[in-house]
């Protein structure tokens, strides 16, 4: 009963925009490709849901907020397609066999999904296969109703699916699903053919080959790691993922087989060079101290796969320690590439082992190999262990410019010296102020006059976008936040604030910036062990360490073993009466700029 135009698609729901997007699909190999057309406007819109007989429900959580507003919060909305006649609904409690597989086959997937259940749930699997298979392989009909014939087959079978599923993994239209079944099926316990599995895995189908993948890391038998490791270069993005995603997790029950399979990668004279690096990829995913015998002397004689033998073994250097129970809060660590980092019993032979490929590298290698390190978090010292004796070396600076452009922080004195053969050019920074452009812009200031009159001004009055960008500096509002998609921000982003926000709300949480305090941006109050407090808002938090932005735009970086107390104000770290010396016509210049700022 859903209209054509909107049928057969996801949809998402977009708080701040207010509006319900459907996404007409495209299969694209093993994924696909999305595009976004508006399907409904509601305030806050929070979910959607149908039922079998016509209606959409669609949630909004108006007058709401994060924590309790109050009962008169949010409403449902029903909608019905115009002109939709009533519809029968079966007794899936009473329906024959064959009743209920001919609603499986009907083009409602909610009338489907109830006829499946009922199948399975009334022990119905083995006295229905001859029709689901029958159905599953009949090419004229839906595919779902297809797809849901042979997963009702698997779910209620068992190990008498199998050679039912193993035959329909022969015909194309239906094998990724087969496949996945058997996957699942291997996933807890049951023998499959392993042949089918491999044969899959070099399919015409991208999809297919993506399934057999999942397959064959649920069967896990000898041979998986030797038949993944060459979909490590699919031409397919998501196959070719999908494959070193693969060998990581078969590497927790056949690590050998893994670790042999991925060293003949390395060691080999013809391998195609993606699967090279898939394979140091896999290595470095492995903590073990066989698997960092296999990386580290390679390390030391490599040429052309240095860096990526360099990627393994930053990778291995730390590991993710034991979850204590923390969370991440709103603000978490997302430099990676664990959560909590520990050290284990290679950490140092690890470390010494990447300096020394630092010494031995060529100058063309050194950025590269600095960002693998920096990107990793190695300490500094690991780098310049492996410089030191290279101070005369024009490519030290880009090294360790590219090693701390990732891993954080200044320059050693150590390292400023190594340096100094090519120095790297500064810029000293101007402080912006109301001087130049904005003296000349006169006229009445925003103080003094009501909050209404300034909502009416922001939505008539228009001004100047390069005025409006000097505002945005000269207010630091750069500081805490980003106006681009590549540039720097702590708090909400203004990147598509246009895109999201209408202009009068726009100026509205300039104006009265504690109204509405976005999630994640509440300001924090922290007291530590030594006495002293800091305000601000969490821009970062990480296993060992708190960051907070303070109101004039200063990072603080608290180690949380540090932290007394914490708790939160219902008030914003961006002031009232910010703009209040501003005129009109340059508030209106801010606004303007701001509503510019549309991702691309």
């Amino acid at each position: 009963w859903m209209p054509a135009a909107c049928n057969d698609q996801p949809y998402t729901c977009d708080w701040g925009t207010g509006r319900i997007y459907r996404h007409p699909l495209v299969c694209r190999g093993a994924g696909y490709e999305a595009t976004q057309d508006s399907f409904l406007e509601i305030n806050r819109s929070t979910d959607l849901d149908v039922d079998a007989i016509g209606n959409i429900y669609a949630a909004s959580w108006r007058n709401g907020g994060f924590k309790w507003s109050g009962p008169d919060v949010g409403f449902i909305a029903k909608l019905r397609p115009e002109g939709l006649a009533e519809i029968a609904l079966p007794d899936a409690e009473r329906a024959s066999v064959a009743d209920l597989v001919t609603v499986l086959a009907g083009p409602s997937h909610r009338l489907r999904l109830e006829a499946q259940r009922a199948i399975l749930q009334r022990s119905l699997a083995a006295e229905a296969q001859p029709a689901l298979v029958a159905l599953a392989r009949d090419a004229s009909a839906r595919s779902a109703a297809r797809v849901a014939a042979l997963f009702t087959v698997a779910l209620g079978r068992g190990e008498a699916a199998v050679p039912a599923l193993t035959a329909l993994a022969a015909d194309a239209s239906v094998a990724p699903w087969a496949i996945r079944a058997l996957g699942d099926l291997a996933a807890a316990g049951t023998k499959v053919p392993q042949e089918t599995l491999r044969a899959a895995a070099c399919a015409a189908d991208a999809r297919t080959r993506k399934e057999a993948i999942v397959a064959l890391v649920h069967a896990g038998d000898a041979d998986a790691a030797r038949t993944l490791l060459p979909r490590t270069a699919d031409g397919d993005p998501v196959v070719a993922h999908t494959a070193v995603e693969g060998l990581v997790r078969l590497a927790s029950t056949r690590e050998a087989d893994v670790i042999t399979a991925c060293i003949a990668a390395v060691d080999g004279a013809d391998t195609d060079a993606a699967v090279r690096h898939a394979a140091c990829r896999v290595l470095g995913e492995i903590h073990s101290e066989a698997a960092v015998d296999a990386v580290l002397p390679r390390l030391a004689v490599a040429d052309a796969s240095r860096t990526d033998l360099a990627w393994a073994a930053a990778r291995q250097w730390r590991r993710e320690s034991r979850w204590q129970g923390d969370g991440w809060g709103t603000r978490p660590d997302t430099r990676g590439p664990y959560y909590a980092l520990e050290e284990w019993s290679a950490s140092p032979r690890i470390a010494t082992a990447l300096g020394e490929s630092i010494a031995a590298a060529a100058a063309a290698e050194l950025p590269a190999l600095a960002r693998v390190v920096g990107l990793h978090r190695l300490p500094e010292a690991t780098m310049l262990s492996g410089l030191a004796s290279r101070g005369g070396d024009p490519a030290v600076a880009a090294a360790i410019t590219a090693y701390f452009k990732l891993a954080g922080g200044k320059p050693s004195p150590a390292a400023a010296a190594l340096m100094a053969a090519k120095p790297v050019p500064t810029v000293a920074p101007v402080e912006p102020s109301l001087a130049g452009p904005l003296a000349a812009d006169g006229g009445p200031t925003l103080a003094g006059r009501g909050v209404d009159e300034l909502l009416a001004l922001a939505e008539s009055e228009r001004g100047d976008l390069g005025l409006g960008a000097h505002v945005f500096v000269a207010k630091k509002c750069v500081a805490c936040h980003a106006a681009g998609p590549d540039s720097a921000g702590f708090g909400p982003s203004l990147a598509n604030a246009a895109g999201i926000y209408p202009r009068r709300q726009l100026a509205e949480s300039i104006l009265l910036p504690h109204k509405s305090i976005a999630q994640g941006f509440k300001t924090n109050v922290i007291v530590l062990d030594d006495g002293r407090s800091v305000v601000g808002f969490v821009t970062r938090e990480a296993a060992e360490i708190v960051v907070l932005r303070d109101a004039q735009g200063a990072e603080h970086r608290l180690q949380r073993a540090a932290i007394d107390e914490r708790s939160e104000l219902p008030t914003s770290v961006m002031p009232e009466g910010l703009v209040a010396d501003l005129s009109v016509r340059q508030f209106a210049s801010l606004l303007d700029y701001l509503q510019s700022l549309k991702l691309q």
